[in-house]
């Protein structure tokens, strides 16, 4: 597809998308097109090495593509939501726009402390029972990175990973 022709020019595609919305954290365009290729990822990797990929197979406990995305689903943090804002967009699902927001200084969060922010996108996420709205920029990354991480753990180009002007949150402090 033009010059994108491999899960690694995707993942760099996704670095640049990802880059994109680091400079522009309130634009629902390039917040919805991050989401769309952070989610078609899964296809590229499979349809590019994984799906002949017996050893990765074994490691990641998959047997087909439908195994690989239930695995992504337990293993992936937001990458259902990444799936949901993709079928939302392609499909005008209102019940996923009801899962994002545009939030503002007189948000009804106004003492959080984004409340000062002129603007920001949110995602409503599930964490254990409860609902919240987190910045849409930090679910987007997190899936970004696991993708990071994945590539460089099981992909054939893991010596050669493209990069971008992408700056990454430390989530483990």
């Amino acid at each position: 597809m033009f010059n994108i022709k491999t899960s690694r020019d995707f993942y760099k595609k996704l670095l640049e998308d990802f880059a994109d919305l680091q400079d522009n954290p309130t634009s629902a365009r390039i917040a919805i097109n991050c989401s769309i290729t952070a989610y078609h990822m899964h296809e590229w990797i499979w349809g590019d090495w994984l799906k002949s990929d017996h050893g990765t197979w074994r490691i990641l406990g998959i047997r087909d593509k439908v195994t690989f995305i239930n695995w992504l689903d337990s293993s992936a943090p937001y990458f259902q939501l990444m799936q949901d804002i993709c079928n939302g967009s392609k499909h005008f699902d209102r019940r996923t726009s009801q899962q994002t927001k545009v939030a503002g200084a007189f948000d009804s969060a106004a003492f959080d402390r984004s409340a000062f922010d002129t603007q920001r996108l949110e995602i409503e996420v599930q964490q254990d029972d409860l609902k919240a709205w987190i910045a849409a920029e930090i679910v987007i990354e997190s899936v970004v990175q696991f993708w990071r991480d994945f590539l460089l753990k099981h992909s054939p180009f893991k010596d050669n990973m493209p990069t971008a002007r992408v700056h990454f949150t430390d989530f483990k402090s």
